[in-house]
């Protein structure tokens, strides 16, 4: 990982730290958690499944350290 790549990733898990991780955005939190069907299969609803899929990411972002999200998103190309 360069040290651009570096920065990068740790100023967005800031961000979405920032974002999320106040007592505002744990509220939201639990409120996507029932929206995106975080706890149920989507399997077959490509809506349902979109849902989910974004808020595995900010998940990610909120409990993941900056190299194993640099390793997940290098492996789906999408950091």
């Amino acid at each position: 990982m360069t040290e651009e790549e570096l920065q990068f990733l740790t100023d967005r898990k800031r961000s979405y730290q920032l974002a999320f991780k106040s007592p505002a955005g744990e509220a939201v939190m639990k409120d996507l958690i029932r929206f995106c069907r975080v706890k149920t299969s989507t399997q077959g609803d490509s809506l349902l499944e979109g849902r989910r899929q974004v808020f595995l990411r900010i998940q990610q972002h909120l409990e993941l350290d900056v190299d194993s999200l640099f390793k997940l998103y290098r492996d789906i190309g999408d950091y």
